[in-house]
Formats: C-alpha cells, sequence, structure tokens
C-alpha cells in the first residue's frame, strides 16, 4: 500500500518538474528609468545641502537594493 502511494507522490512531483521546467522565464524587471526617477524625488529637498552628491549616493544606493513592487509602490505614493 505504501508503495502505491510512494509511486503517487513521485509521479505527481515529477509532472509538477515538468510543469515548472515549461514556464516562460521572464525577464527581470530593472526599472532603471523608474528608479532614476525615485532616487530624483528623493533628494530634491536636499539640493541645497553641502553633502549633496554624497545624500544622493546614497539613496541611488538604498533605491538600487529595493525590489521591483517596492520601487513602483514609492513612486504612486510620491506622485499623490
Amino acid at each position: 500500500h505504501s508503495l502505491s502511494c510512494h509511486t503517487l507522490v513521485g509521479e505527481r512531483f515529477r509532472i509538477s518538474i515538468q510543469a515548472i521546467e515549461m514556464m516562460p522565464v521572464l525577464p527581470k524587471l530593472t526599472l532603471k528609468e523608474e528608479r532614476q526617477e525615485l532616487v530624483k524625488k528623493m533628494v530634491m529637498p536636499f539640493k541645497e545641502e553641502p553633502n549633496y552628491l554624497q545624500t544622493k549616493q546614497s539613496f541611488s544606493y538604498f533605491v538600487s537594493r529595493m525590489s521591483a513592487p517596492n520601487v513602483l509602490h514609492c513612486l504612486a505614493v510620491m506622485d499623490d
């Protein structure tokens, strides 16, 4: 009895692996322009500060590490 159950699980696993292999590979969303726009909006209040370039670099690094949905969400919130 356990052999047939084991076989069934193995067959389902094999089918799910095939389904995953057949899925199209989507390109990773880099959102380069959106990230640049977000950095631009984030540093705007710091334009006149003496360490503006360092602040901009810090924001650029921070935004580069954000996930694509978070970048889009932040832009949407900042546009409101």
